[in-house]
Parts: C-alpha cells; structure tokens; sequence
C-alpha cells in the first residue's frame, strides 16, 4: 500500500473585507480551507486520516480551491500561534461552532453510526461545522446561526407547510447541537435549472415559494434570504423552503451576519420586514426566467442543451405580498469552495 501524506480539502473560503454601504467584497484578507491530513502508520500498517483541521493562508492568487493543501501546511510559520493567518493549523472542536442543546428542542437520534453522515435515504444532516472556525468572532456567528435556525424551524414544525422543508430535529452529541435533521431535496433551485432534459414549471414553483412565504409572514416572522441556493426541489418537482438562520419576527433588528445575500434584496435593509422577502422572489423570478444571465454572478447558469424549463403563461406571481413566507438536501453541506460575494451580510 501506498503511503498517503496528503492533507485533502473539504472546504475553502475566502475572506474579504466588506465595503460599506453596499457591503460589496472589498480586499482580498485571506483564504480558510478545511481539510483532513492523512499519514501512514507502521503500527497498523495503513493510512489514517485525521480529523477536520482549519488553516488560514494569504493565497497570491485568491480564487483558487486546492484540493492537497500539503504544501500549504508545511509552509505554514511555527512561530505563530495556531489558527493565525499563515500559522499553523487548529483541530476542529465542536463547541467552536455548535450551540449548546436546549432540553425543550425535539431530537433525532436515529444515526446508523456515531459518524453517520446519512441516516437513511430520506434525511440529510446539515452539520454544524462552519468553516472558517479559527477565527473566534465567525465562531460566535456560527453558533448564533444554528441557533437561530433550530428554534425557527421548532416554531414551524408545529404548523408544518408542504413548501417548507421538514424537520426532524436536533442531531446531540456532548451537550452540543452538531447538526440539524432535515427532509432531503434532490437538487437546490440553481442546479435543477442546469437540467435541460426535464421540464421545469416555473410558475408553479414561483406559486409554492408565495405559498411558503405568506405561512410564514402568518406566523409573525419573514425569511429575509430568498435566493436559489434556498429553494429546493423535490424529485416530483416541488419545491421546499430552506435556511432558516435569518428568518426572525417582523420588525426585528437584522443583526451582524443575518440578511440578504448579495444580489439578492436589498442590502441597505434593517429589519425583517415581508418586502425582503417579496424583492427577493421578485428577483428569483426574473433569474428562473433568465438563469444564464451574467448579473447573476455566481449562481448564474451554464446550459450545455436547450429547453427544459416550461415558463407556463409567463404571468407574474404575487410578489408583492397582497392578497392574504443544506444530491443536496435541506441546505449547507457538501464539499465545494465557497467566497465572499455568496455571504450573508456582515
């Protein structure tokens, strides 16, 4: 057997600094990449993988996920403390970044193993790992999120709604919500209108997003972050709501790190507020029109055939909000890259 020294990412994002008014990324700060190492072992003979680990680096050329960051561990400067930009790595703790469990939550306890990823072929785990947990104020919105997300969708279990994703609770270990237990979606909205072969009603998908935001304007709360990457789609081509960390009462301050993605609302806006989330499906409609569109930066579509996408009469839905709110699934997850210009406000 071969021996494996490689230290395979899982995860990357840059940070940038955000320019006010607009909060548009500024200058590049760095990039965080979460990764596993592996090392071989005379003693049993095999290799062995770490756990998660997270490095910080200045890269020269930002944009670029590399999947053996070897190199860039073994660069990193032992004199600085763990976790620093250029310094040495830091292991992965889950109180960094998971909040603690509150006995009144409902739990799922149904994991086939202690390091279950996928209970069975109808769950997806949404794990609470973050990415960037060296940094000690992200770590702090990270809790604040999942937080904020699991006591949102106990609030809408009660009143469950075909549109919005399904929750089966909190996934425990030591004390500490490490993930959320969610229906899971086949493909989130953008990469179902990457599929040119299967045929894709729009207005009934924008008819059921309407649906889910005005239950949950019913329930004196608003979304605040409609976008692609929030809207599954099931395999019978309905659609769930998903993300939930932003979703607060109306009228409720929209503190560091909740809100609107950029592009996608009004960035400028305050409070939870139902027009948040009626700009946004505005929006979401004109992109389900027109997907390939360069104004969509990086949830734009690259269509490699025609058809596919069926736009019915083409009539706008109500988006206005008259008239009365983690294949992938349930959102968050996943290996990829990630960057600035896809966060949150904040």
């Amino acid at each position: 057997m071969d021996k494996d020294t490689r230290c395979l990412a899982e995860q990357c994002l840059e940070r940038h600094e955000l320019l006010e008014p607009d909060r548009v990324p500024g200058q590049y700060l760095y990039t965080a990449f979460a990764y596993r190492e592996w090392n071989w072992s005379d003693k049993e003979q095999k290799n062995l993988c770490s756990g998660l680990k997270s490095l910080r680096v200045k890269m020269e050329e930002p944009r670029t996920f590399i999947m053996n960051v070897r190199a860039l561990v073994d660069k990193a400067n032992k004199q600085f403390s763990a976790g620093a930009i250029g310094g040495p790595p830091v292991d992965f703790d889950p109180a960094f970044v998971c909040p603690k469990y509150v006995s009144m939550y409902r739990t799922y306890d149904k994991q086939v193993g202690a390091g279950a990823d996928q209970p069975n072929d109808a769950i997806f785990v949404k794990k609470s790992t973050g990415i960037d947990w060296a940094n000690p104020s992200k770590c702090e919105e990270y809790r604040t999120w999942v937080d904020a997300e699991v006591r949102v969708l106990e609030k809408l279990s009660r009143t469950p709604h075909p549109n919005i994703v399904a929750y089966h609770g909190c996934v425990v270990k030591d004390g500490l919500i490490v993930g959320i237990a969610l229906e899971k979606c086949v493909k989130d909205l953008s990469e179902r209108l990457q599929d040119t072969k299967t045929p894709l009603d729009i207005d009934k998908c924008l008819v059921q997003i309407a649906a889910a935001l005005i239950h949950i304007h019913g329930l004196g709360y608003c979304h605040n972050d409609i976008k692609p990457q929030n809207v599954m789609v099931r395999a019978d081509g309905s659609v769930a709501l998903i993300d939930f960390d932003s979703c607060l009462p109306i009228a409720e301050q929209l503190d560091k790190g909740k809100g609107t993605t950029l592009k996608w609302g009004d960035l400028a806006a305050k409070t939870s507020s139902s027009k948040n989330d009626w700009l946004g499906l505005a929006l979401l409609e004109e992109y389900m029109r027109d997907p390939t569109a360069d104004k969509w930066g990086y949830s734009k579509v690259v269509l490699s055939g025609g058809g596919g996408r069926d736009g019915g009469s083409r009539g706008n839905c109500n988006t206005s909000g008259g008239g009365g709110s983690g294949g992938s699934g349930g959102g968050g997850g996943g290996t990829g890259s990630g960057t600035g210009v896809g966060e949150k406000k904040g």
